[in-house]
């Protein structure tokens, strides 16, 4: 159940706990200063009209007070699932956070002049500079340079993805087939990108990097998505812990974030997740900027 429906339950539960306790109290003095059903200030109070008294009063308010106490029991155990509940999300949410500073530190890529092995962070340096450059390349083509700028971002982020070697551009060749099947622009499209200088230890500049990347993008959404169905969750508590976990990324990774969910490698639900919760407005804007 939503964070704010308990709320209300628990509310309306000692509420009116308090209510009925306050009735049964108000019976109780009522039927011994005001009414005359039992006492009278002329006649002692007897036994017998004592033990009556009790006996009416016992099943009068009796009830009452046990329906007041057990109103009270519930709303507690409703607070205490409450409880148990986030504490349970919690303990799998930061274990998430965790997992995604190791993805972090793990991603690797061997930098493609120097030939050098790039870890974590700096991963994400390179992967941006190349996505710009990837950028550039389309727009010194003739054919290319005239796409318009969803599409080159498309191309651009399918290119960083799936990369231009001898042993695998088959993926590439297939995304490019969404833009053009003329042979001869796939065939400018290949010559540029293979004449990018490239260091001797990789084959092209663009190897592809769709091994460490898929892994990095879906776990990270699937983590926003974690928070986002948890219903028990109000909104304000969502973005809080979404924004917990976009904290652990860097400025290049959003950028990569923001690349990817501006292709049509991401799926529709990332896509919207990434705009709910605002993580396009963390974007350095200068660094991402298209002509």
């Amino acid at each position: 159940m939503h964070s704010h429906f308990i709320l209300s339950i628990t509310n309306f539960l000692l509420n009116s706990s308090v209510i009925i306790m306050i009735v049964g109290v108000a019976v109780f003095v009522y039927y011994i200063f005001f009414s005359k059903l039992f006492f009278s200030k002329k006649e002692k109070i007897s036994p017998e009209k004592a033990s009556s008294f009790g006996g009416f009063m016992s099943g009068l308010t009796g009830p009452l007070f046990t329906l007041a106490g057990f109103l009270i029991i519930y709303a507690t155990i409703i607070e205490q699932r409450q409880i148990f509940q986030i504490q349970n999300f919690e303990s799998s949410f930061f274990q998430f956070i965790t997992f995604h500073r190791q993805n972090i530190s793990e991603m690797t890529m061997r930098h493609p002049k120097k030939g050098m092995l790039v870890t974590g962070h700096q991963a994400f340096v390179n992967y941006h500079f190349m996505y710009k450059l990837i950028n550039e390349v389309l727009d010194s083509s003739q054919i290319f340079s005239k796409y318009d700028i969803e599409k080159k971002k498309d191309l651009s982020f399918a290119i960083l993805y799936y990369g231009n070697t001898d042993k695998d551009s088959v993926r590439l060749s297939k995304h490019l087939e969404k833009y053009t099947t003329n042979n001869i622009d796939r065939e400018e499209f290949f010559k540029i990108l293979s004449a990018v200088p490239h260091g001797e230890e990789v084959p092209s500049h663009f190897i592809g990097y769709s091994n460490v990347l898929s892994s990095y993008l879906n776990q990270f959404f699937d983590y926003v998505r974690f928070v986002d169905e948890n219903t028990f969750l109000t909104e304000e508590q969502k973005n809080k812990y979404v924004h917990m976990l976009i904290s652990q990324n860097g400025i290049f990774e959003i950028n990569l974030l923001y690349y990817y969910t501006n292709s049509s490698l991401a799926d529709p639900y990332q896509v919207i997740l990434f705009k709910k919760y605002g993580i396009d407005k963390k974007l350095d804007k200068n660094l991402v900027n298209f002509k």
